[in-house]
């Protein structure tokens, strides 16, 4: 079998998908064909590499002649702008489209951006062999979608980027609460800025690191303005390391897919709280549906047994729905299906 992969986001958290998918399927050959805006991914796993050219119209041709050239048996597009290209490139293979976050739910942008976005991915639905989702949220948002298309809609989970294990009492003299993440409006820097104070306010021993970087140099002042640790962009390694390093992770983003950084959280050991948005629903991880919430559950988590008991169970229970097994028999299953149909 094999697999082109196209994707506009060749970084973070999707690009990590996109290595996972790939590494995941050993027996597979797999090609990629990339763009990345900053700090791509190192690729793995792929038997060929090539870049997007620049331009909507030149990365649609692209892609139409990357298949051309290799004859793949599926076209598996990243995010919502490689979804438009491998789907307007009518390349004769079928498309398997992963939007990695539909942009019609993104609350970071304007309501009339949400409408052209939503309208898009009905009409591209008609010609989608396949759309992949990564929490159950996000599969009823597909189907919705695609009704009218009844394109084949499927799960196919994230799973974590380091080695699990198991958790240990707190590892800092001064208890650090870790969060993962690009500074964007979508992983919402000021919602954590807000909770550093507040928790501060009461626990001035409590520091508070974001695990990520950005250009935006307002979510910059206002983290260190609320004593927020800024690292910037750490390999994976670096990562696992920061994790290991701190003892609770808040998830602070208004809008997620499914996030391989609290997966990444759950297998460093570290109890987890989060944002109360829809991408969770249904798991039964420690929730917060605003700022005060929020400081609340970290201070009862980081100060009563009981309460941090409870976190591990929920990530416990997350890691045994979300990994490695889970993830490549169901990408396996969407493949055969697709080309089966074909």
């Amino acid at each position: 079998m094999r697999v082109l992969h196209v994707t506009e986001c060749y970084s973070a958290g999707t690009g990590a998908v996109v290595n996972q998918l790939a590494e995941g399927l050993p027996g597979a050959e797999h090609h990629l064909l990339w763009h990345a805006d900053s700090d791509p991914c190192t690729p793995a796993a792929f038997e060929s590499i090539e870049q997007l050219p620049a331009g909507a119209g030149a990365r649609i041709r692209s892609v139409a002649a990357r298949a051309a050239r290799i004859r793949p048996d599926v076209i598996h597009a990243h995010s919502s702008w490689a979804g438009i290209y491998a789907r307007l490139a009518r390349a004769g293979t079928p498309v398997v489209y992963q939007p990695h976050c539909f942009g019609f739910v993104n609350p970071s942008v304007g309501r009339s951006q949400r409408v052209l976005a939503r309208i898009t991915e009905q009409v591209l639905a008609h010609r989608t062999a396949a759309v992949v989702a990564v929490s159950p949220y996000e599969e009823r948002l597909a189907r919705r979608v695609s009704r009218l298309a009844r394109t084949h809609v499927a799960m196919v989970p994230n799973r974590a980027g380091i080695t699990e294990r198991r958790p240990r009492p707190h590892r800092t003299e001064h208890p650090v609460v870790a969060m993962i993440g690009r500074l964007s409006p979508q992983k919402d820097p000021e919602f954590f800025a807000e909770v550093s104070a507040k928790v501060r306010a009461r626990r001035p021993d409590v520091r508070f690191r974001w695990i990520g970087g950005g250009a935006d140099e307002r979510y910059l002042r206002l983290l260190a303005a609320a004593k927020v640790e800024v690292t910037g962009w750490l390999s994976t390694g670096e990562m696992a390391k920061a994790l290991d390093g701190s003892d609770l992770y808040l998830h602070s983003a208004a809008s997620e897919g499914f996030p391989i950084s609290v997966l990444d959280a759950a297998a460093a050991g570290l109890p987890v709280v989060v944002r109360d948005i829809d991408a969770f629903a249904g798991l039964s991880l420690v929730k917060a549906g605003d700022v005060d919430e929020a400081a609340r559950r970290l201070e009862q988590v980081l100060g009563e047994p009981a309460h941090r008991a409870h976190a591990l169970m929920g990530t416990a229970d997350l890691l045994a729905a979300m990994n490695e097994t889970r993830q490549a028999e169901a990408l396996a299953a969407v493949y055969h299906q697709v080309i089966g149909e074909r």
